[in-house]
């Protein structure tokens, strides 16, 4: 059963982006790229990672959109959505559905993940108010050291966010129900 299908941004050894559809499924999740060759539509499975494998997801505290999904026995994908809670949410939900137990969320705004070639990356996330969002600014010029992504300020909790023209409900006073009697 598919739980989620979006894009995201996968983020290559090199610190380059790459647009790629994920999908998470009640038991695995797939990376995949589209390429078109001679006008036809073509799509490859990248990766497969076994929801079972998965030994924790690190996010940052901040807004960016940022999440790496660490597989112990294998390596480790750092990529970006700008749905990056409802992702997560949906990985939550078939980890425990194959394992029975909650899979590790780490909040943290700096750690480490595992690349392909089995260096070691360090990333670090912080605020910046010039930074565009959702992303932030990524400085560091390729994968194998550190890297950096500035975030500025998200919005304040309290904002509303309904659209323009949407009239709210008003709440109904308490005890005037029409019951019967």
């Amino acid at each position: 059963e598919i739980l989620l299908f979006d894009k995201v941004q996968k983020v290559n050894r090199r610190g380059k982006p790459e647009e790629r559809l994920w999908i998470v499924t009640d038991s695995a999740c797939y990376l995949i790229a589209e390429a078109v060759q001679k006008g036809q539509q073509f799509y490859k499975i990248m990766r497969r990672i076994e929801l079972h494998k998965v030994g924790s997801v690190s996010v940052s505290t901040l807004q960016d959109g940022y999440f790496v999904v660490h597989v112990p026995s294998e390596y480790d994908s750092l990529l970006m959505n700008d749905k990056k809670t409802e992702v997560l949410t949906h990985m939550l939900e078939g980890f425990k559905g194959i394992t029975g137990r909650d899979l590790q969320v780490n909040f943290v705004d700096q750690f480490a993940f595992k690349l392909k070639n089995g260096k070691q990356c360090k990333i670090a996330f912080a605020r910046n108010e010039g930074a565009q969002p959702p992303a932030g600014k990524v400085s560091g010029s390729s994968f194998g050291g550190n890297v950096k992504v500035q975030v500025a300020t998200g919005m304040p909790k309290d904002t509303d966010t309904t659209p323009h023209g949407f009239q709210k409900r008003q709440p109904r006073a308490a005890g005037g129900g029409g019951g019967g009697g």
